[in-house]
């Protein structure tokens, strides 16, 4: 993965990275049933990490879950509604969180998926808590991702 946002940093800590990301994921999806999809990406929508129960493309994925981060973010800006914490799609029969990890400077997103019939509530917090593990994990790899106090 070569991108902007890694400049500077060595292909082995980018690896370790996805590593680690790639087995929180897989551990996420095993303990919740509800748990369709994650995928770890970074801001520009360069794929890190993506665990499935079905096949899906994951580069597409990454970059559209990033955008609708940027334009979240953007529209916020805009109506001078301060930062965006998360995003939130209801579709038919799912429910989509694209969040941050870490700070608001933190160069990756998370994008989970649960199927409706989890509880909205459990959905986030399900979200958020996989956030800030990777925060705290991520966090030893990258500076820049530290949960802020």
């Amino acid at each position: 993965m070569t991108s902007s946002t890694f400049t500077g940093t060595s292909a082995q800590t980018i690896e370790q990275a996805r590593k680690l990301t790639e087995t929180m994921l897989a551990d996420a999806l095993e303990e919740n049933g509800a748990l369709q999809i994650g995928i770890v990406s970074t801001v520009d929508g360069r794929v890190l990490s993506m665990r499935t129960r079905d096949p899906r493309n994951g580069d597409r994925l990454g970059a559209v879950f990033s955008s609708l981060l940027a334009i979240s973010e953007t529209a916020c800006r805009e109506l001078a509604f301060g930062r965006v914490r998360q995003v939130l799609l209801s579709t038919e029969g799912h429910n989509i969180f694209v969040i941050r990890v870490g700070t608001g400077t933190s160069p990756f997103v998370l994008a989970t998926a649960y199927s409706g019939s989890l509880l909205l509530g459990s959905a986030l917090h399900s979200t958020q808590s996989i956030s800030v593990t990777l925060a705290r994990q991520l966090g030893k790899l990258f500076a820049n991702v530290l949960p802020s106090s």
